[in-house]
């Protein structure tokens, strides 16, 4: 589709109805979500109730993330109305977190020492928030949505700063931003396009590899592995049908080879902060997989978790190079460590 700016736009009573200050969570929803790390420590584990008259959602913050998800461990808690399927810590003091509604509310985790308070809340989308990422200078939050949008979101003032929509013919299922210029983004969507997004040019998107009958699910940029930034060209992505394969942004017409490591979509990438050629990999599976990713770009499989959950994978959190978290629909958090 063509793709259109859109006008912005702030749903001022959802931020009223959220400043109310009875917003402390009576108890944790089913669904754990998501596993946010803390700049300096700590993380947010986000929850979401899918079997009861309404789907809500809360935030539970944790100064060791080891703790979590014993209610009783927690520093604060922040109750949501609606479910919330990912975040990410803008600076250690404010939490972005999206909402199943298409809001992205914006917590102060700073105000009070066991209390998280809601700065505003922005009506990003008009449907689930899919994904999100932070520009690599820290300054816009990048929503895609299951609207087809994708939003830029100045994190200064939490207004937005552009609206892409349609930004695909379908739903946007993740969006990463690059690891060196903050005007650039890829996408993915159920359309079966993966495009690399400009926002500096008049046409912002440009696709970089298109397949109909197996879509990407997730896409990640990989992290620069050598002096020649060869790496900041080259994209992980991930299927519908559990597959996983490195595709160069510079060449269209070039057909990845895909390695099958899953037989489920694949829905997160989260690699390894002290080893960026670690990679694990989450999907609608019991399992989490890593891979570790040569200079080469070939994928090789290392790790394979075994009964530690018993339904859907949702996040990963790297503890250190070696170890890491992992939350599920289980309502489980489970220490993985990795083989020497």
């Amino acid at each position: 589709p063509e793709h259109c700016l859109a006008e912005p736009t702030l749903n001022i009573s959802k931020v009223e109805v959220l400043c109310d200050e009875d917003k402390q969570p009576t108890e944790m929803e089913d669904r754990l979500e998501f596993l946010a790390p803390r700049p300096g420590g700590g993380c947010a584990l986000g929850c979401s109730g899918m079997t009861g008259r309404c789907w809500s959602g809360s935030v539970w913050l944790y100064d060791d993330a080891l703790k979590a998800p014993d209610i009783a461990a927690s520093q604060a808690s922040y109750q949501l109305q609606a479910g919330v399927p990912c975040a990410t810590f803008v600076s250690r003091d404010v939490l972005a977190v999206a909402e199943d509604g298409g809001y992205v509310e914006w917590l102060s985790c700073s105000a009070e020492p066991s209390r998280l308070v809601s700065i505003a809340a922005s009506c990003s989308h008009s449907d689930t928030v899919t994904s999100m990422a932070l520009t690599c200078d820290g300054q816009k939050l990048c929503t895609a949505g299951a609207d087809y949008s994708i939003c830029l979101t100045d994190c200064s003032t939490q207004q937005h700063d552009t609206l892409y929509s349609p930004a695909h013919a379908q739903e946007c299922l993740s969006v990463s931003t690059h690891p060196t210029e903050k005007a650039i983004f890829v996408s993915c969507s159920l359309d079966g396009n993966v495009l690399l997004w400009d926002t500096r040019k008049k046409e912002p998107a440009s696709c970089v590899y298109r397949n109909v009958q197996c879509p990407v699910t997730s896409v990640s940029w990989l992290a620069d592995k050598s002096s020649t930034g060869a790496a900041l060209e080259q994209l992980l992505l991930g299927t519908i049908d559990g597959q996983l394969m490195v595709h160069s942004t510079r060449h269209y017409s070039h057909e990845p080879t895909p390695n099958r490591i899953l037989n489920t979509r694949i829905n997160k990438f989260v690699a390894s902060p002290n080893n960026p050629n670690v990679v694990a990999v989450c999907a609608d599976d019991e399992t989490i997989r890593v891979v570790k990713i040569s200079n080469d770009f070939v994928i090789t499989p290392w790790y394979s978790s075994d009964a530690k959950h018993s339904d859907f994978v949702r996040d990963v959190m790297w503890l250190d190079s070696s170890s890491f978290l992992s939350c599920a629909w289980d309502k489980q958090v489970a220490k993985h460590t990795l083989p020497s």
